[in-house]
């Protein structure tokens, strides 16, 4: 009878751990409630990852020495290394078909490289010294954006770059034309396509003068210290906010400038043809919206804010995150955000992390 009784017990106590759901216990593979983020353990990058970009079918992890191509189920495709390139600046800035990063060519001169997303060995390389406008003029970039150190536009055609003028010590905006073949596995040609000087905002040797680039349309947009500025397509710089601006993001069909002030926020409701002062309270900083969901972060590598509520985005708290992977000592770990097939990714240093969705901590 004891041995029916002990037997009897170990089956209940069995059955009850499988209905009930004990609190903090898993609620998937590593993830519960308050540990809501899940590692790619196949993803082993030597370096801090800087950004990651999904085209849809694939998922793309760039580090400062390598980068990623995952499947939809997170197998890896492609491991491929830079060679010779001792320092990365920046973050690179991707489109569907090509990306762009800024590294050391080994002689403390920067290299802009344009590549193929589905064939990084496929490069076309300036040194930032020899696209001048003149002769005597070379450029610096600018790798103290909050965000991609450059924008595509829409058909992934034209890159538009931030730099400093060399002597001159000012600003200048500088737009590539891209072309792929018809299969977009190959860069055929890059070639320097127009020039915009900068000179309403004066370059901080410390950085953070200029803090974004993006594209919206049909026309680029640059967030700086001096205000919102609108890119003709003949380059020429229109001031669309007079507010120091981090960023510019689209939500709901309108757009928006958010503000290294409180109470600064423009909005357009025309896509970008006027820009007026809205009564928006907001801490926004530096945006990006992916999929359904809108993060922010005060600077580039700072933990991640989102919407308490998704009624109400410029309502923002801290994202949910580990507590593992948490970064007190603010060492700048929270670089990339993307979404792809239905899931969330972050990066965290040199690690790539996964969830089904993302809220704020209560």
């Amino acid at each position: 009878m004891r041995l029916q009784y002990i037997i009897l017990s170990l089956l209940f106590s069995f059955s009850l751990s499988n209905c009930v759901k004990i609190p903090g216990e898993s609620s998937g593979p590593g993830k519960t409630e308050l540990n809501p983020w899940v590692k790619v353990d196949d993803l082993v990058s030597e370096q801090l990852i800087l950004n990651a970009k999904s085209n849809g079918s694939f998922l793309y992890v760039i580090s400062e020495g390598e980068y990623f191509s995952l499947d939809q189920d997170l197998n890896i495709k492609e491991n491929f290394i830079f060679r010779n390139t001792p320092k990365t600046f920046g973050v690179p800035a991707f489109s569907d078909n090509v990306f762009v990063r800024v590294a050391n060519d080994g002689n403390d001169r920067p290299d802009i490289e344009f590549r193929a997303t589905k064939n990084p060995s496929s490069v076309i390389t300036f040194n930032s010294e020899d696209i001048g406008e003149t002769p005597d003029e070379s450029l610096e970039v600018d790798q103290d954006l909050a965000s991609e150190i450059g924008a595509f536009n829409t058909d992934n055609t034209q890159f538009l770059l931030a730099t400093i003028s060399r002597p001159k010590f000012e600003y200048k905006l500088v737009r590539f034309k891209v072309t792929t073949d018809a299969s977009t596995f190959n860069v055929e040609e890059v070639k320097v396509d127009g020039y915009a000087d900068l000179k309403q905002v004066d370059v901080d040797p410390n950085g953070g003068a200029i803090s974004s680039i993006r594209y919206f349309e049909g026309e680029f947009f640059v967030a700086t210290r001096e205000g919102t500025f609108r890119v003709t397509k003949d380059m020429r710089l229109e001031l669309v906010s007079p507010f120091w601006s981090l960023d510019i993001f689209r939500s709901e069909g309108d757009l928006y400038t958010s503000s290294f002030n409180t109470g600064q926020m423009m909005i357009s409701e025309d896509n970008g043809r006027t820009f007026e002062q809205s009564s928006i309270q907001t801490d926004l900083g530096v945006v990006r919206v992916r999929g359904p969901r809108l993060i922010s972060q005060e600077q580039l590598g700072k933990p991640f804010f989102t919407p308490k509520d998704q009624d109400n985005i410029f309502d923002i708290a801290p994202m949910q995150i580990n507590e593992a992977l948490q970064d007190p000592n603010n060492g700048g770990l929270f670089r990339a955000f993307e979404y792809f097939s239905g899931k969330y990714y972050i990066s965290v240093g040199k690690e790539l992390y996964f969830a089904d969705d993302i809220s704020a901590e209560e």
